[in-house]
């Protein structure tokens, strides 16, 4: 039987699951700076942080995205409705209408819909990169004055 092959992996870190990284980071910093902290100790050029949020206002979150920015990393948002400051301190945003229980039930579709993209990029031996997921298509383009985007 001959083994198949399998993809590469890929390098991806959930910065909320480590609790004592947070409970440290917050007690020493700040809760404000938990991932801004994480995200500039990990984060590398071309390097995607993917933050979600139901009202695009939390500050640990906003600092984050700052974070990815002086990291020169992509930093994209799937938030609640626009305008909020998330979506403008993000390289992209999804900003979808409804109460809180609505936007987060399509965070999970789009979460899952993402790592979808990356299992067959993976599959095929793509190498994925912010730039090749940017190329596919998508509903909508958010304006570069709103830094958001339509609801899907």
């Amino acid at each position: 039987m001959t083994p198949t092959m399998s993809p590469a992996p890929a390098s991806a870190i959930a910065l909320h699951a480590d609790t004592s990284s947070l409970t440290a980071i917050g007690n020493d910093f700040g809760f404000a700076e938990v991932y801004a902290r994480q995200v500039r100790a990990h984060a590398q050029p071309g390097d995607i942080v993917l933050l979600l949020s139901t009202s695009g206002r939390s500050p640990n979150l906003i600092a984050a995205a700052d974070a990815a920015r002086r990291c020169r990393a992509e930093c994209w948002a799937l938030t609640g409705p626009a305008p909020n400051p998330l979506a403008v301190t993000c390289t992209d945003a999804v900003c979808l209408p409804g109460d809180t229980a609505a936007v987060q039930e399509s965070h999970l579709a789009a979460v899952h819909m993402i790592c979808r993209v990356v299992e067959q990029g993976l599959e095929h031996g793509t190498a994925l990169s912010a730039q090749r997921l940017r190329a596919l298509p998508r509903a909508t383009r958010r304006p570069d004055t709103e830094r958001s985007m339509e609801a899907l």
